[in-house]
């Protein structure tokens, strides 16, 4: 890996941020350093997520030496409006979301710098779940045992607020209780959702949740369901 640029792939949630506390503290493993953090904007961040990174992560980054890149995907504005555009929605099957607006955008910057074979993400995967650690790519959290709750203590000692868990105020693998919070304290991002998830043309035999989000809100049914971290991608931590 010495020959290899190590780039962080920041999501802005917890574990990755932790990372990038572990750079902060010194505290990386012997051998181990990363010069680049790269996020990439979907324009359908949660509020409070666009709030951290420009808040929390870029002074931070800069306070560290830490270069923050931001990248974009080409093919729409927004993940929001690409999908609106299209009648359509993201779910858990058609899972194309994160590649098209995130892993993409990240590899398509990277492969122009460093070269196709010259990088290694690292990514924010904690030891809790290291069956997700499915790629190639570098996942220091695991390497040191490091589990979520570690990670919001390191997040604390570098100084640093913990954040809200990231991903966007559409996305299929948010728990339910999330949209019923989403409703109550951001109502302006939840009749966006609802109003993306009308759109789709295969409505309402097809949508975001198990059932219509409106439905959804005002109903006890289903609002502890947990998030299927098996089946999230680590460039969104």
């Amino acid at each position: 890996m010495n020959d290899l640029e190590l780039v962080l792939a920041l999501g802005c949630g917890v574990n990755s941020v932790a990372i990038l506390a572990l750079k902060g503290l010194h505290k990386l493993p012997d051998g181990i350093d990363f010069k680049t953090a790269i996020v990439a904007l979907t324009g359908t961040e949660k509020p409070e997520t666009d709030k951290y990174l420009e808040e929390v992560i870029k002074p931070y980054c800069q306070k560290i030496g830490v270069e923050l890149v931001l990248v974009k995907s080409h093919i729409a504005t927004s993940l929001y409006d690409y999908y609106y555009n299209r009648k359509c929605i993201p779910t858990r099957i058609q899972r194309s979301c994160t590649d098209k607006f995130k892993i993409r955008p990240m590899r398509k910057y990277c492969n122009e710098r460093y070269g196709k074979n010259n990088y290694v993400f690292i990514l924010g995967i904690d030891a809790g779940e290291w069956q997700r650690a499915k790629t190639g790519d570098y996942y220091p959290l695991i390497d040191m045992g490091i589990n979520r709750e570690d990670c919001k203590q390191l997040i604390k000692k570098a100084g640093l607020p913990v954040p809200v868990k990231s991903g966007c105020i559409v996305c299929p693998f948010a728990p339910n209780k999330e949209f019923k919070d989403m409703n109550k304290h951001d109502p302006v991002s939840f009749k966006k959702a609802v109003a993306l998830e009308k759109n789709c043309k295969r409505y309402p035999e097809m949508t975001i949740k198990n059932k219509p989000l409106e439905v959804l809100t005002h109903t006890e049914e289903g609002n502890g369901e947990l998030c299927t971290w098996l089946e999230r991608c680590a460039f969104c931590e």
